[in-house]
């Protein structure tokens, strides 16, 4: 937390204790108003400080200004950072949707971590692997691992998606009889040459 911070996190602490819900939640709307009105110009010390205090908030306001915050905050380059990967690692998707698909605030470890959680919906992976960022090899190795074969589909259309060796291997050893995907597989120049005679053996079947 800044210093400079502290007596406003210390009072705001002071008003949630008796705080309505409606209170709460009007709060977090115009201290989001505050914040995205000038959002580019702010220093990092200030985006910290609106970190510090929207962190105190998200537990104290209900589910509605919690989609709108992520909503807001998704397509903003200097989001605050915790706020965003709290907000992205959120059980509910309609509130960590948005920043999955679309947040440049989070960074390729979030996105491994957060695929990678058990039970995970498959509606996660498939936002994280629609990204309009680059996906780095961290985050297509466990989308390729945790997905089907659709959503591996997906990462090799992308020409900016970076697959790792074991990635690939992964891929052509689960192609089976699957002509369609083992072409797929082969279109990519940076198919590591040792595993293209498996994919010829799947063409040639």
């Amino acid at each position: 937390m800044r210093a400079e911070a502290q007596p406003l996190i210390l009072e705001l602490d002071s008003a949630l204790s008796r705080a309505t819900a409606a209170w709460r939640n009007s709060t977090m709307r115009r201290l989001m108003d505050l914040f995205l009105v000038d959002a580019a110009s702010y220093t990092d010390d200030q985006v910290q400080v609106f970190d510090d205090i929207i962190c105190r908030l998200i537990e104290k306001v209900d589910r509605r200004t919690l989609i709108e915050l992520a909503s807001r905050l998704a397509e903003i380059n200097n989001a605050p950072v915790n706020v965003v990967r709290t907000l992205a690692r959120h059980a509910d998707v309609q509130v960590a949707g948005p920043l999955l698909e679309k947040s440049s605030v989070l960074t390729d470890a979030d996105l491994a971590e957060i695929a990678d959680k058990d039970r995970r919906d498959p509606a996660v992976l498939s936002m994280i692997a629609g990204r309009p960022q680059q996906l780095g090899a961290a985050v297509t190795d466990v989308l390729i691992r945790r997905g089907n074969t659709a959503l591996a589909r997906r990462i090799l259309d992308r020409p900016d998606a970076v697959i790792s060796e074991a990635g690939f291997a992964r891929m052509v050893t689960s192609v089976g009889t699957d002509k369609e995907f083992a072409s797929a597989i082969a279109k990519r120049e940076d198919l590591p040459a040792e595993l293209r005679p498996w994919l010829d053996v799947a063409l040639a079947g």
